[in-house]
């Protein structure tokens, strides 16, 4: 479990997976951050000693910490879990027999996002993230072949020995938003399989302000640019159009648009300021579209970086590896 900024969660998020005997370490990442993370996990591994805790100096990203964490398990079967990802009842147990049916298999579970009884102002980027997960695993159900062609973090198990075959860390996505998607492409290439369980469950207790949606779209637009350009073959090539795919007509103008840094930061200057005067107003649905088209200006922006510059923006370290 590679964690950043995350302390207040351990108490819920450990729980389920210290009380597990069929865990034999719980090896848990710190990294490069001073949060206090590091000296309440060495606290909690007094009383188990399952527990490992591990502290990086200066911030990897996750794929680097969760590399970190591969290099001290010895475990045969590694579950990789994010640090905001509430394991289920028998959640280990099921990872394990899929592992002891077959071989060469990624394993995916399911984690719904966490959605509050009544939705309050901000919190659009939960119900956008919560619906393209639904949309993601139901892809997975219809087309097992795209698990992992679109391989999504979070809660993953295969054998040790697969994982250091493949490699954790793809250099230049340390910072970037879909790194699991290109270790799902590199275990495909590997000869890899992926097995989607909906029975494999978590909760994803996912929580973003506006300010951490738009840094991680930019990251997102980016990665996304870097992995078309590793993966051209298998992917396409990624044109500035794709990111208005779908949008009405005034929307895509303004993603097309974004191409250009001053119109990119004047579109999300006001996209902004619309999604959070409709969330003050409980206009949600209003708020939800303009966040909608605020992800997609930032992610054109995000990619025109990497084909303009050739340099990647770095994504919120308290993010995730997929939004």
């Amino acid at each position: 479990m590679p964690t950043h900024g995350r302390r207040s969660q351990f108490p819920a998020v450990l729980a389920p997976l210290l009380d597990d005997p069929l865990i034999d370490q719980l090896i848990v990442v710190v990294d490069g951050c001073d949060d206090g993370s590091i000296e309440w996990l060495k606290k909690a591994a007094t009383d188990h000693p399952g527990l490992l805790p591990h502290f990086r100096d200066r911030s990897g990203g996750a794929p680097v910490a969760r590399a970190d964490g591969l290099e001290r398990a010895t475990g045969e079967v590694v579950l990789f879990l994010d640090d905001d990802v509430l394991a289920g009842r028998g959640l280990t147990h099921g990872h394990i027999a899929h592992h002891e049916r077959r071989d060469n298999v990624v394993v995916v579970g399911y984690m719904p996002v966490s959605l509050p009884t009544h939705r309050r102002p901000g919190q659009f980027a939960s119900y956008l993230y919560a619906d393209e997960y639904e949309r993601r695993c139901r892809d997975y159900e219809e087309h097992p072949d795209a698990i992992l062609r679109n391989l999504w973090w979070g809660n993953v198990s295969m054998r040790r020995t697969d994982a250091v075959s493949v490699g954790l860390v793809s250099h230049g996505f340390e910072h970037l938003y879909h790194e699991d998607q290109d270790f799902g492409i590199r275990c495909l290439e590997r000869g890899l399989d992926g097995v989607f369980d909906r029975s494999l469950a978590a909760e994803h207790l996912h929580d973003r302000d506006i300010d951490a949606f738009i840094r991680d779209a930019r990251s997102q637009g980016a990665g996304r640019a870097v992995l078309h350009q590793r993966h051209a073959a298998l992917l396409g090539d990624l044109h500035p159009g794709d990111f208005a795919d779908g949008l009405p007509f005034p929307a895509a103008v303004l993603v097309r648009g974004s191409g250009r840094p001053e119109v990119a930061s004047a579109s999300s200057t006001m996209l902004r300021a619309v999604a959070a005067t409709a969330g003050r107003l409980g206009w949600y649905g209003i708020e939800t579209r303009a966040g909608k088209v605020l992800r997609r200006v930032n992610q054109r922006s995000g990619a025109e970086t990497v084909w303009r510059n050739g340099r990647t923006p770095t994504r919120s370290t308290d993010g995730k590896g997929r939004s």
